[in-house]
């Protein structure tokens, strides 16, 4: 029977602590492409056998091979399979209650695995961010998130937020953040075409002074 704390208590070498989140409720393992060895030459391999078109990237499948090796990373995961939904959303083949949500920054690949709906993003930081703003950020969070660095934490909130929720596919307008410590903020989320919102926390962490990574749980 699988159980999140049994892997918590035999941690991958790529484990991370996200905020207070008890660890039978989250798992996170995140590394750069480097320590997993696909910063230079991919090896030889079939797109199709990773899911992926015969035209794929190097930078896609860069991606999907990071987030099998991180998954392979974590004890009693080797042998596992990462499947997609039709709406392109992953789970795990053979343990499809396990909730799984990955993430990629152009220098970092992330993943998460929780008992609950889980969402989680990272990025480095970028002067995009701030130029695109208003295209993410609310008429009242302009006012009061200001810096490059909030701007960052604010696009890696949002995104893990949208792909908690992915089947509302939420308009990012419709995910609030009201309050906003480097750790961790609450966040309000109104479902399209209705007037009730609730609200949940999200939680951050930074891997450098560029990069950031936030998760996101019902």
């Amino acid at each position: 029977m699988f159980k999140l704390p049994d892997l918590c208590s035999k941690p991958s070498p790529y484990q991370l602590t996200i905020g207070n989140i008890a660890p039978e409720r989250l798992l996170v393992v995140v590394a750069d492409y480097h320590r997993l060895g696909l910063d230079a030459d991919l090896p030889a391999v079939d797109p199709a056998e990773l899911g992926l078109s015969p035209q794929a990237l190097p930078k896609r499948i860069r991606e999907r091979l990071a987030s099998i090796l991180l998954l392979e990373s974590i004890r009693g995961f080797e042998k596992l399979r990462i499947g997609r939904r039709d709406d392109g959303s992953p789970y795990i083949v053979d343990i499809p209650e396990l909730h799984i949500s990955i993430a990629h920054s152009a220098t970092h690949c992330a993943l998460a695995l929780s008992t609950h709906p889980v969402g989680i993003d990272i990025e480095n930081n970028s002067p995009k961010l701030q130029r695109v703003a208003s295209k993410f950020l609310t008429a009242s969070e302009m006012q009061w998130l200001v810096t490059p660095v909030q701007f960052l934490q604010a696009w890696t909130i949002k995104e893990a937020v949208y792909k908690l929720f992915h089947p509302l596919h939420l308009p990012l307008h419709n995910i609030e953040i009201t309050v906003a410590t480097p750790a961790e903020a609450t966040v309000e989320i109104t479902p399209p075409g209705t007037r009730s919102s609730h609200s949940l926390t999200a939680y951050s962490h930074r891997l450098n002074e560029t990069t950031l990574l936030t998760a996101a749980l019902s």
